[in-house]
């Protein structure tokens, strides 16, 4: 488990980083748990670049999951920087069902209180609580944020609700797994005006999308209603699913373990505003 300190991610990060605060929640169940940190950056190069055919939804399969751990706190997330490098060809797999995996409950997260996440306000960007739940303000464009747990999972299955409550239609928010640091992690996000897609950000370059489609219209709840987001990361198989319908699923071996977290972004046009609550952590 990595923890960082505001001098040590200044360094690490520069200008992007807008520093890190600790919480005193619990973490894992052991005996003696290990505080745990949270950190928050920015990065403001965030790319929409590669194009793949919209994928055909299916119905979700059942999660089972095992007793509730106590409520553990939360963290931030990052993004990074362009290249050239064009998208692996990716064959899509179905992911093991949930008879052949069952997902035992690691945390849960409401948001309520002091949840330990990061309360932080950087050059048009701000995370923090707000409603009940944990907020993620972006006033630039062209820029995802983000904010992960430092608790590091090899396969893990995340959900929460998430709502745009103000801010562009193309917007996109939802989930990232194995986030190594702010050069290196997955994105598997929606958008309300029917995008969704599954990114990577690998070695410093901008975010760029394996998988993208188009959400049939039905699935999607009204502008400002939380949706319901599951983001499964298991084995070299990433699948994203809203409201109970599987949108978008791809094999990538890049990463294979990290931390887990949220994450909002712009394109052209900045003041998006998006809502968390209710995030869970379910591991094989």
């Amino acid at each position: 488990m990595r923890s960082y300190n505001a001098t040590q991610i200044s360094i690490m990060l520069g200008m992007l980083l807008a520093g890190c605060s600790a919480f005193g929640g619990q973490g894992s169940p052991t005996a003696n748990p290990e505080p745990l940190y949270t950190q928050a950056a920015q990065t403001i190069v965030a790319g929409l670049t590669e194009e793949a055919p919209p994928v055909i939804p299916t119905a979700i399969p059942p999660v089972r999951t095992g007793t509730p751990l106590p409520t553990q706190p939360v963290l931030p997330a990052q993004t990074t920087a362009p290249t050239d490098t064009p998208a692996p060809t990716l064959t899509p797999t179905l992911l093991p069902t949930a008879t052949q995996v069952t997902w035992d409950l690691e945390y849960e997260e409401d948001f309520s209180g002091d949840s330990g996440w990061a309360e932080i306000e950087g050059d048009g960007w701000a995370i923090g609580h707000s409603s009940g739940g944990y907020l993620i303000s972006v006033d630039l464009t062209n820029a995802p944020i983000w904010s992960v747990r430092n608790q590091e999972f090899a396969d893990v299955s995340l959900e929460v609700d998430a709502a745009r409550t103000a801010g562009p239609q193309d917007g996109y928010y939802g989930l990232v797994c194995r986030h190594s640091d702010g050069d290196n992690y997955y994105a598997l996000v929606i958008a309300d005006d029917g995008f969704v897609g599954i990114g990577i950000v690998e070695q410093g370059e901008k975010l760029r999308f394996i998988q993208q489609g188009i959400i049939p219209p039905e699935v999607l709840k009204p502008a400002g209603t939380p949706n319901r987001l599951r983001a499964d990361c298991f084995g070299d198989s990433l699948a994203l699913y809203t409201n109970g319908v599987k949108l978008a699923e791809i094999t990538d071996n890049t990463f294979d373990s990290g931390d887990s977290g949220l994450l909002a972004g712009t394109r052209k046009e900045a003041g998006l505003r998006v809502l968390f609550d209710n995030l869970t952590a379910r591991v094989p």
